[in-house]
């Protein structure tokens, strides 16, 4: 193909299919309408990537987020390893950011907003990836727009798949949820004590406590998902009660019945942690004990057995402990 007279982003353009680059052979000649041409064929390519492409590569693009967000939690690198791997990182994202921001604007899906200049200390209008990422070097900043860049992508993967946009470019966060999981005893209390001639609801088990938070939950975070297996650390793959992408979070339900409960739920709390703070995606572990008989003699003893922290290593992933009656 001759590229002589050609917009630039024709002859750097890469990886396009067959069909787009017969387009491109038959629709384009020296015009002075090369903004226009640009525009066409990239709805014209975005049509010929097939849903299940669309989000693999909106898929791609956040795991090099979560790759970026936890960085910060490596602990055996120094300063010239770390600026090389954020380096890499920043250019996987570069590279896959053409195509995800094509395809957020084939779904009219927004992914521009107001971003923090530190310079003038004041905030501006501009896009969450290039102005915002990219073209500033203040990481709380940057780690802030790439928050909401994961958001954004995870919400257009969920329209994909439904045909719905269930989310709002809103960024998740996690003292709501752990306001939402504080609240936990005022439902319960709400659905044991109903008006008169209402079926009242029992908490008897550990399935019973799971299925209250799915429902309190699912709401606010439209990525939770209920029993998410895990991949296999040994012979064995564990399964999470929840988990929410949005947050890196694995959420871990136990119900106490008595006293030997407590104490095998403080066992399988520590497994856990093993388990589920070597994922990849797991940034947080939550632990939900729902103690309704106060079998646990001392909550604090209890939390501080598990720890505020786990590191392999690699990174480090945040334990909090809620111990609700």
């Amino acid at each position: 193909m001759d590229t002589q007279g050609l917009h630039p982003v024709f002859c750097f353009r890469k990886k396009l299919s067959k069909p787009t680059e017969t387009l491109i052979l038959r629709s384009i000649e020296v015009s002075p309408k090369y903004e226009m041409i640009e525009k066409t064929l990239k709805k014209r390519h975005n049509e010929l990537m097939k849903k299940e492409e669309q989000i693999k590569y909106l898929k791609e693009f956040v795991s090099h987020a979560d790759k970026w967000f936890s960085l910060n939690n490596i602990s055996n690198l120094n300063s010239s390893q770390m600026e090389k791997a954020y380096k890499k990182n920043k250019n996987s994202l570069s590279i896959k950011w053409g195509v995800v921001e094509e395809i957020l604007k084939s779904l009219d899906i927004n992914y521009k907003g107001e971003i923090f200049d530190r310079q003038s200390k004041r905030t501006k209008n501009g896009n969450f990836f290039i102005d915002g990422f990219i073209g500033i070097d203040y990481y709380p900043v940057q780690i802030s727009n790439l928050e909401k860049l994961k958001t954004i992508c995870l919400g257009a993967i969920e329209k994909l798949k439904t045909g719905f946009l269930v989310r709002a470019n809103i960024l998740p966060d996690l003292s709501l949820l752990l306001s939402i999981l504080n609240s936990t005893p005022d439902v319960i209390g709400k659905w044991k004590h109903r008006r008169q001639g209402k079926d009242t609801v029992e908490i008897k088990d550990e399935y019973d406590i799971q299925d209250f938070l799915y429902a309190m939950l699912r709401g606010a975070f439209p990525t939770l998902q209920y029993e998410n297996p895990t991949k296999k650390t040994g012979l064995t793959s564990n399964i999470a009660d929840f988990t929410i992408e949005d947050l890196g979070l694995f959420l871990e339900v136990k119900y106490i019945a008595n006293q030997q409960g407590a104490k095998r739920a403080q066992k399988e709390c520590k497994e856990d942690i093993i388990s589920y703070g070597k994922q990849d995606t797991c940034n947080k572990i939550i632990f939900f004990i729902y103690d309704p008989n106060k079998c646990i003699a001392n909550q604090y003893a209890f939390s501080v057995g598990l720890g505020d922290k786990f590191s392999d290593g690699q990174k480090n992933v945040e334990i909090i402990t809620k111990i609700i009656n």
